[in-house]
This record gives structure tokens, sequence and C-alpha cells, in this order.
């Protein structure tokens, strides 16, 4: 891990999405299973974060990254302890 991104922050993934986990699960036709059924909830969640810090002048890999995803959170790293207090306001 690079030491310059020492601050880290765990969001829960249901605040920031609200797709299916896979293809037919709200709907119960469900085709779940395989890799091209990836858990939609994750990516998606994933792009809210890197929207919004990109909407306050953030680059991924340069001021923060995401560093893990699991178990309905999303684990990240950043080097601005304001990263933190922002997205708990924006998101």
């Amino acid at each position: 891990m690079d030491n310059r991104f020492k601050y880290e922050l765990t969001l829960d993934i249901d605040k920031l999405s609200q797709r299916d986990r896979y293809i037919g699960e709200s709907t119960g036709t469900s085709v779940e299973g395989g890799a091209l059924n990836a858990n939609y909830r994750d990516a998606d969640s994933i792009a809210v974060v890197s929207n919004k810090l990109g909407e306050l002048g953030y680059k991924i890999n340069k001021d923060w990254f995401w560093e893990d995803v699991g178990c309905d959170e999303l684990h990240l790293r950043f080097k601005d302890k304001k990263i933190k207090t922002l997205l708990k306001l924006y998101i």
C-alpha cells in the first residue's frame, strides 16, 4: 500500500446504489451466476463515488483509490482527510 493514502473510509453500498445485484433479482426472473453477471451494485457504487469526487476536483489514483468492495461495503483510501467529510456530506 502507498503510504501517501493514509486516510480510509468504508461506505454502505445500500446508500450508494439501488441497482439489482444480478439480472432478474427484483423481478424474480433470476439468471444469477457466471462472470458475465457480476454484482451491478458494486460497480454502480464505485461509479457514484468516482463521479462525485471528480466533480469536486479529485482524481482517482492521484488523490484517492478504491481499495476493496465486498459484503455490501465499499472501502476507499485517500490522501486528503477532507475527502471523508465531503463524501459524508454529498453521499
